[in-house]
């Protein structure tokens, strides 16, 4: 019965915004739901639920273009991840009550500045503009912020939880797709950043 429900989960979380689709992100979505259906994974967790590691769910999505999604930004400007030349794109999932997740926005700041690519990060907050002063005025110069964005983030999270990072080389397909974030840069984001600079 948990596994039902998991499936199911996975199921809702992948069918919605259909429309933003490309052909890899949709067949890596209906593959991740296949394999959990079929048993692949063979991991439960305490409570009998199938589990699927966040790495093992990036691996269905790297090298996948992403989707058409266009969001809008907290100035009401239009932002759409696979229009923006860069080398690499970032999309960061964030939240103003995860410190984790803020602390992640100066890391992306200090690797954008030491890096030697032309790097355009976007991130998203689930919260209003009202409620994102502080940030808005310290980042607004060098990030695209948009807020009020909680249906687009559920809609690419992949059961992935926060922070959540894609990175889009400049053809815009998944390079990186990395869950999680810490205190200190000893984890798989801090890694990352490190050796694509």
């Amino acid at each position: 019965m948990k596994a039902v429900l998991f499936i199911s989960y996975f199921l809702f979380c992948f069918s919605s915004n259909a429309q933003f689709s490309s052909e890899c992100f949709d067949e890596a979505k209906q593959k991740i739901v296949k394999d959990a259906k079929e048993g692949v994974f063979g991991q439960k967790d305490s409570t009998g639920m199938i589990y699927i590691t966040p790495e093992q769910r990036a691996g269905y999505f790297i090298g996948c273009k992403f989707p058409y999604a266009p969001l809008r930004s907290y100035d009401d400007k239009e932002i759409n991840p696979i229009n923006i030349k860069a080398d690499l794109t970032i999309i960061n999932y964030n939240y103003t009550y995860c410190q984790e997740c803020l602390l992640q926005l100066d890391k992306l700041m200090a690797f954008k500045k030491e890096s030697k690519k032309d790097i355009k990060i976007i991130v998203l907050f689930k919260e209003k503009k009202e409620d994102l002063k502080e940030i808005i005025e310290k980042y607004k110069d060098h990030l695209f912020i948009a807020a009020d964005a909680e249906n687009w983030m559920k809609a690419y999270n992949l059961g992935m939880g926060y922070p959540l990072n894609y990175i889009l080389d400049k053809n815009k397909s998944i390079k990186y797709l990395i869950s999680g974030g810490s205190y200190d840069d000893t984890d798989e984001f801090s890694k990352t950043l490190r050796a694509i600079k």
